[in-house]
């Protein structure tokens, strides 16, 4: 499922579990409400408004590529399910 550079997402979307790459980047997103709960391959929200990742999926079968966001709270981080491959986030200070 890719969903980049949409600038508005209807909160009535709900994804559920995906099976394979998942990317809704450069959104304008400021939470993950619209995540799918499981990605089976690739999760991607580069370039969008993040401060958390509450809300993400809880298990990513591949990599979990966040960065270019405005992160500073990894709390979501140590609930993910499944560890990734990569995991990719900037984080502000």
């Amino acid at each position: 499922v890719v969903l980049d550079k949409i600038k508005k997402i209807p909160e009535v979307i709900r994804f559920g579990n995906v099976s394979g790459r998942f990317s809704c980047e450069n959104c304008g997103l400021e939470n993950l409400d619209v995540a799918p709960t499981t990605v089976g391959r690739d999760f991607s929200c580069v370039s969008n408004k993040l401060k958390n990742l509450v809300g993400g999926p809880t298990s990513v079968g591949g990599s979990y590529d966040c960065s270019y966001n405005k992160i500073t709270k990894l709390e979501k981080l140590f609930r993910i399910t499944k560890w990734v491959w990569n995991f990719f986030v900037h984080i502000l200070r």
